[in-house]
């Protein structure tokens, strides 16, 4: 008997999965001068580097190491449809640094409408409140690359103590996936690279980078509503202005030493009996949830700072042992909807740490 699903979900598959991508490589175009058909195609070296990361290589060389070997070499070509070989680790960088970052983005935007298309989408919905239909989107900044000893930067390189001794080059990157309280799997949209951008002699920075990557999720998803999940260095007026500017929703964390206006705020309204608090307890695991929250706080003390909704929580282990957030958001807080943003707030620690993972490709 053929289960409904079976046919939403075949395109869902591994292999169908990487054929997609390998299709989008397909159509980089390729500007180098020399035309030799013997060459590596930009395809076959697009898709090596995705092979190498897909398969968690801890670096180029141990991948070049490895991809003679006869299980290897199978997978490269029928699983990851390379057709004539894989480049060395030199050749790589050179046929993929000149490729435009934006090639790269595509198929992030095709993976996630197959899984929409399939129907699996719908189990990442956020729903608190009045607010339905919504998908969190937890974001944070990583580093990809950190050296002290390369003299011939790339020029898309950020530089750090630039002239100095110690003078170090790196490269980070945004990153954003729909993720659930529920779901372990999260799904990742396309990334923005944090890069030295054309004729600034600046270092880019996550403020800058994080409001190109706004600008490409609303031109890849217009029709998906988020709720953005920030850390605390985003809990500022002009980032909660530029998220409301999409018609998005936020949920971002306000740690106490860099929030010492919004905590006096919130002992004020304490004092005039304007804070509520809740208490809940696990039974089955013996944690115990205390909420203190209140709506229309001033988020600083500058002419004209937002009103935002702040929640306080505490949770404590069956052994007493205590951990401690505060989020702000702009989803009304009451009884019915501080359980499902505490939830939500707690999905970018989890992305936060996986993002942060000490990976360096170089």
């Amino acid at each position: 008997m053929a289960y409904p699903f079976q046919k939403s979900r075949k395109h869902l598959c591994a292999n169908s999965l990487i054929t997609t991508i390998s299709e989008s490589y397909e159509q980089i175009p390729d500007v180098r001068p020399n035309k030799d058909s013997r060459k590596i195609t930009i395809h076959d070296a697009s898709m090596s580097a995705f092979a190498m990361m897909h398969l968690k290589y801890p670096s180029l060389l141990s991948f070049e190491r490895d991809k003679t070997e006869q299980e290897v070499r199978h997978n490269l070509e029928h699983l990851y449809q390379i057709k004539k070989r894989a480049p060395c680790d030199t050749s790589m960088r050179e046929i993929l640094d000149p490729i435009d970052p934006v090639e790269f983005k595509k198929p992030f935007k095709t993976l996630l409408s197959n899984v929409q298309r399939g129907g699996l989408l719908k189990a990442f919905e956020f729903h608190c409140g009045n607010l339905k239909n919504h998908y969190l989107l937890p974001i944070d900044g990583t580093g990809l690359f950190y050296s002290c000893n390369n003299k011939k930067p790339c020029q898309e390189c950020c530089t750090k103590n630039k002239g100095k001794a110690n003078e170090a080059h790196y490269h980070q990157l945004m990153a954003a996936c729909i993720a659930h309280p529920d779901q372990k799997t999260v799904l990742p949209l396309a990334p923005e690279a944090i890069v030295c951008q054309d004729g600034s002699t600046k270092n880019d920075c996550e403020k800058n980078a994080i409001k190109r990557l706004f600008a490409t999720i609303r031109e890849h998803h217009p029709r998906l509503k988020f709720v953005i999940l920030l850390d605390s260095l985003y809990a500022d007026n002009p980032t909660v202005q530029l998220i409301k500017s999409y018609g998005w929703h936020y949920i971002i964390v306000a740690k106490d030493g860099n929030h010492a206006s919004l905590v006096e705020a919130m002992d004020e309204l304490d004092k005039e009996g304007k804070v509520h608090r809740a208490e809940k307890v696990n039974e089955e695991t013996g944690i115990k949830w205390w909420f203190r929250y209140a709506n229309d706080v001033r988020l600083n003390k500058a002419k004209y700072a937002e009103q935002v909704n702040v929640l306080d929580f505490v949770e404590t282990d069956k052994k007493g042992k205590q951990h401690i957030w505060c989020w702000v958001t702009d989803i009304p807080l009451n009884e019915e909807t501080i359980e499902p943003v505490m939830k939500g707030g707690r999905c970018r620690c989890s992305y936060s740490r996986m993002m942060n993972v000490d990976d360096r490709w170089y």
